[in-house]
């Protein structure tokens, strides 16, 4: 292969390297975010249990006060607890978006290495006839690249 072919590869497989850290990072985070959604759901039926011990039905009595439920020791348990896991998961899930962020970004750089590569390929084929070794492998590289940026687009 020539210079500037392995230099494109190299700068190819290097974007690619950056994306797949992203996709590890957001792949790494969705076990613990949906274990937290879990938590926090439990927390709001303990929450709603108390409420509805208070207020059955959902019909308020009459000069009711709501300061009982919020001083109930069981719904302030629930609601700590909540705000708690809360906060771990927001903490996530900006983690999270910011991986997302930067794989988008990744994803334009390794799309427009591949966008010049192709046309320095497609370029330079007329004049080397085929006669080159880096032609296939400078195809697949290219054919790699792009089904690598789809299918790491769902992910973005």
């Amino acid at each position: 292969m020539g210079k500037t072919t392995t230099e494109f590869i190299s700068k190819l497989t290097a974007h690619k390297a950056k994306c797949a850290l992203c996709v590890h990072n957001i792949l790494d985070a969705a076990t613990p975010l949906s274990h937290y959604r879990e938590q926090m759901a439990g927390f709001i039926k303990q929450m709603d249990a108390v409420t509805e011990h208070y207020i059955p039905g959902g019909h308020r009595p009459q000069n009711f006060d709501e300061r009982v439920i919020d001083n109930d020791p069981r719904y302030k348990k629930a609601s700590a607890d909540y705000d708690a896991v809360e906060k771990r998961y927001t903490a996530l899930h900006l983690k999270t978006e910011e991986a997302k962020k930067t794989l988008k970004g990744s994803l334009k750089e390794l799309s427009a290495t591949t966008d010049l590569f192709d046309a320095y390929v497609k370029k330079k084929e007329k004049a080397w006839l085929g006669s080159k070794n880096s032609v296939p492998v400078a195809k697949a590289a290219i054919a790699s690249s792009r089904a690598y940026i789809t299918s790491c687009n769902g992910i973005a």
